[in-house]
C-alpha cells in the first residue's frame, strides 16, 4: 500500500508475472503470498516451490524461508538437515 491503495490480488498478479520472467525476488514474494494466502488461496506446496526456485538462484531471504518450510514441514516433509543447510546458506549471504 505504499503510494497506492493496498491491493493484495494485484500485487500477487504482478509478482507472478515477474516470477515467470525469472525475477528471483518476485519468486520469493510469490512464495510468501502462497504461504500466507495473501492475494490468492493458501497453498504451502506452491510456496515451497517458489521459495526453492528463488533460494537456488541465491536469494538469501528465500533461503531462509525455504529453511523455515523444511523445519516446520510447510509444503514439504520436515527435513532438519535441509533446514540447517538453507539457514546456513542464508546467513552466509548477508
Amino acid at each position: 500500500g505504499k503510494g497506492a491503495q493496498k491491493n493484495p490480488e494485484k500485487a500477487f498478479h504482478y509478482y507472478k508475472l515477474s516470477a515467470e520472467q525469472g525475477n528471483i525476488y518476485a519468486k520469493n514474494n510469490l512464495g510468501w503470498c502462497y504461504l500466507e494466502g495473501e492475494g490468492t488461496q493458501k497453498n504451502p506446496e506452491k510456496a515451497f516451490h517458489y521459495y526453492k526456485l528463488s533460494a537456488e538462484q541465491g536469494d538469501s531471504d528465500a533461503q531462509y524461508n525455504l529453511a523455515y518450510c523444511y523445519k516446520y514441514g510447510e509444503g514439504t516433509q520436515k527435513n532438519l538437515e535441509e533446514a540447517i543447510k538453507y539457514f546456513s546458506l542464508s546467513k552466509n549471504q548477508d
